[in-house]
């Protein structure tokens, strides 16, 4: 996000300076926190997220993305929840929609849980949203309200999110039709 606040020093200096030592000096500071067995989770995860912040600044830097998923994936302490919601966020910051969509399609095909399933396909339809492809955001609101059947407050909101997307499509009689 554009109004994204490091916690490192480091971090908060390179992204004022702009200077090339001083992001090295950041990602390697990073680098070890993230690496770090001694370091909770929340200082692991936030190390990473800097890092992603750093590695989609600029130029993309792709090796520093892929060192970040491959830390992602080694480490044992995440669940499965935890680390489709950590890639598919990965893949879309760094618009790699692709990846993306494989993530949240199997992770809805393998999620057992209803709940879960209906925020994972609410966080895709958002996903493909952002990433201009309104179409098939569409598809998975239409999709995720089927599945809202008995949640009236969940399905309202589906429906009104559909409406906005169909009046920005210029569908304005499926857009009616929904009302």
């Amino acid at each position: 996000p554009d109004t994204y606040e490091p916690r490192s020093p480091l971090a908060s200096v390179y992204q004022n300076s702009g200077d090339e030592r001083d992001r090295e000096q950041a990602v390697s500071l990073l680098k070890e926190n993230m690496r770090d067995e001694d370091v909770d989770s929340y200082k692991r995860n936030n190390a990473r997220d800097q890092l992603l912040q750093i590695a989609l600044k600029g130029e993309k830097d792709q090796y520093l993305i892929n060192e970040i998923i491959n830390d992602y994936t080694s480490d044992t302490t995440l669940s499965k929840t935890e680390l489709n919601r950590a890639l598919a966020d990965i893949y879309t910051r760094s618009e790699d929609y692709v990846k993306a969509d494989n993530i949240y399609n199997q992770w809805i095909a393998e999620t057992k849980s209803p709940y879960e399933k209906i925020e994972t396909r609410r966080n895709y339809a958002d996903m493909l949203e952002k990433s201009g492809r309104t179409r098939d955001a569409i598809d998975q609101y239409k999709e995720l309200m089927d599945s809202q059947k008995n949640d009236a407050y969940g399905r309202e909101q589906t429906v009104n999110k559909l409406i906005d997307l169909y009046q920005k499509e210029g569908d304005m009689l499926k857009a009616e039709n929904l009302r």
